[in-house]
């Protein structure tokens, strides 16, 4: 992405996963081309009910140049889910959750902060898990595992995908796109897989249109978690690699063309459940709560740092904390007035980052 002024946009996700409010609605300022400029603040629009009895999620944009210069993007009643923002900072994805007794419904919703438009999913998620791992596709928003929501409301659950790479008697676990958008990694475990330990599950990679180009069998250690089997897959930057990790087992960096697992490489495990970050060049990974560390396992860094965002030169990472520190490969640190964050949602084209805010519901 371009950068400009080097600010970023920092978001604060609200994840009350049983709430069942209603995310109110942001209108646009005046229209403004999103390739000339970021659409400008959105004021909220009150949902229905009293919004002391819902949580707030705002997304704000933070200039780290000078951290007390915020500006808020969007802001919506509810904390149902994750949310995402395109680079150009136009679109933001979030849920709506149509809440009857046991019945809950998360209906994905798209705003338009350009035109003022909300486009709402012509059908609901399932209630459990809720998306994460939101990523901007240029005609939408793809999110794990399988479903792509688009810009003209349809939802695409990704059934010609599972019927070609995840086999009858196999879970889904995990996907991810690619960075470059032509293929795709997916983890997959046999049913009553769990009543076996360790857990183990099958690693797939192939095409976006579903050609398999390797299937690597019982290679994968599971993590059972309260959302079930847990594995996260990070693509490199150029796409030529992956990082896969779960729970209480080692990471592994894992080349894009490897049928089996000779070639994979052992890499830290992760602590405090927060998965590593590629450096925008590739060559070395943030480890939240361990450091900087080159991609063969050495530590360049030490850092106790849990959140965390590359530079996008990737020669330092922001954290965030009480101060924001600006760590760099050299281990230099300098430090600035802090800014709360519980998500980071990434880089937007001018310069800035995205990331929540959550105020919690009052009783």
């Amino acid at each position: 992405m371009r950068h400009v002024d080097k600010m970023l946009v920092v978001a604060i996700v609200g994840l009350s996963l049983m709430g069942c409010s209603k995310p109110s609605l942001p209108l646009s300022g005046a229209p403004t081309s999103p390739s000339s400029a970021l659409p400008p603040e959105s004021p909220a629009v009150q949902g229905s009910g009293s919004t002391s009895s819902h949580s707030v999620t705002r997304i704000i944009a933070v200039n780290l140049e000078d951290t007390n210069d915020r500006t808020e993007l969007f802001k919506f009643e509810g904390g149902n889910g994750d949310v995402g923002i395109s680079p150009d900072g136009r679109y933001v994805f979030f849920t709506r959750c149509e809440c009857q007794d046991l019945q809950d419904k998360y209906i994905p919703a798209i705003f338009d902060r350009v035109d003022g438009r909300l486009i709402l999913g012509n059908e609901s998620l399932s209630q459990w898990p809720l998306p994460f791992n939101i990523t901007w596709m240029e005609t939408g928003f793809w999110i794990q595992p399988l479903v792509h929501f688009g810009l003209d409301n349809t939802i695409d659950k990704g059934a010609a995908l599972r019927s070609r790479l995840v086999p009858k008697d196999h879970d889904l676990v995990s996907a991810e796109v690619s960075s470059d958008g032509k293929m795709i990694a997916i983890v997959t475990e046999e049913h009553q897989a769990m009543e076996t330990s360790p857990v183990l599950g099958d690693l797939v990679i192939a095409t976006r249109s579903g050609d398999l180009l390797a299937r690597v069998r019982s290679a994968v250690q599971l993590s059972p978690t309260n959302r079930g089997l847990y594995a996260q897959l990070l693509w490199s930057p150029d796409s030529k690699q992956m990082v896969l990790c779960s729970l209480g087992a080692p990471c592994w960096l894992i080349d894009a063309k490897a049928t089996d697992r000779s070639s994979w490489i052992e890499l830290p495990r992760i602590v405090a459940g927060q998965s590593p970050v590629w450096a925008p060049t590739g060559q070395n990974l943030f480890y939240p709560g361990r450091g900087i560390i080159q991609l063969r396992g050495k530590t360049v860094v030490d850092s106790s740092c849990i959140r965390g965002v590359w530079n996008q030169a990737g020669t330092a990472v922001y954290c965030f904390g009480d101060q924001v520190q600006q760590i760099s490969l050299d281990g230099t640190v300098t430090q600035k007035p802090g800014v709360e964050v519980s998500r980071i949602l990434g880089w937007l084209l001018d310069g800035r980052l995205a990331v929540t805010e959550w105020t919690p519901p009052r009783s």
